[in-house]
């Protein structure tokens, strides 16, 4: 029997494997990538100066039955 008659049949030939293997690869990828961005740039508290001028809206503690 001729090998060059033959079909290749090896797996890494396919190309529909590489596009099943290359879901779950960017799929970790990006979750990687989110856990940096949430690691490195940690969420600053805003403070609003407007709300630091009116007097408060909600009723003092001491004034609750």
């Amino acid at each position: 029997m001729n090998d060059n008659t033959q079909e290749d049949n090896r797996w890494y030939t396919n190309q529909w494997v590489w596009l099943v293997m290359a879901i779950p690869g960017l799929t970790v990828a990006g979750c990687m990538l989110t856990i940096w961005l949430a690691i490195s740039n940690p969420d600053t508290l805003v403070r609003d100066p407007v709300l630091d001028r009116t007097p408060a809206t909600r009723t003092p503690r001491e004034a609750l039955p």
